[in-house]
């Protein structure tokens, strides 16, 4: 079986160290350990590095795309570290599976191996990790957002600003 790799991580969840825990990097040595073990063959690998999985507006991803709407994707197997870094959006995975199906390629996420989404039951648990990726993501946005707001709240009243907030203060 021939495998497209496919690594996403956001720039929050990110780290310059591309030895780090949560690197691309990470991610597809984990694929290629499973394609390895499964005689596989790994035909390509593209990443998206300081994307969001808030949708598929994403370069590696927009070509996982063209070449299954163009009926000219050369693997049958999509290959990724884990669903959530395929998208957080619900409405997107089911597009995207959609467009697998209507290829006759699979997808596997080398995390959630046991879960087979072209079988009901997958197809159910899939549903309901895509939903739970996106809450994650928009209950992560509110805390930083919360953060961002305590910060500048604390600068406001005479708390210690930062580097940056008082370096603009005396170009201004």
């Amino acid at each position: 079986m021939k495998y497209l790799i496919y690594a996403r991580i956001s720039e929050r969840g990110s780290s310059f160290d591309h030895a780090a825990e949560n690197s691309t990097d990470m991610q597809i040595e984990y694929c290629r350990t499973y394609v390895r073990e499964h005689d596989g063959e790994v035909c390509g690998e593209l990443k998206d590095e300081f994307k969001s999985g808030k949708d598929l507006k994403r370069p590696a991803m927009q070509s996982i795309v063209a070449e299954l709407e163009e009926g000219r994707a050369k693997w049958d197997c999509l290959c990724v570290y884990n669903l959530s870094r395929l998208t957080r959006a619900p409405k997107d995975l089911y597009t995207l599976m959609g467009l697998l199906a209507k290829n006759r390629k699979k997808l596997i996420c080398v995390r959630e191996p046991e879960f087979d989404f072209s079988t009901l039951a997958g197809e159910m648990m899939m549903g309901i990790l895509s939903h739970v990726n996106q809450y994650m993501r928009k209950n992560s946005a509110a805390i930083v957002k919360d953060r961002m707001m305590s910060i500048a709240a604390r600068a406001v009243a005479g708390g210690k600003a930062s580097v940056r907030v008082q370096a603009r203060g005396k170009e201004g």
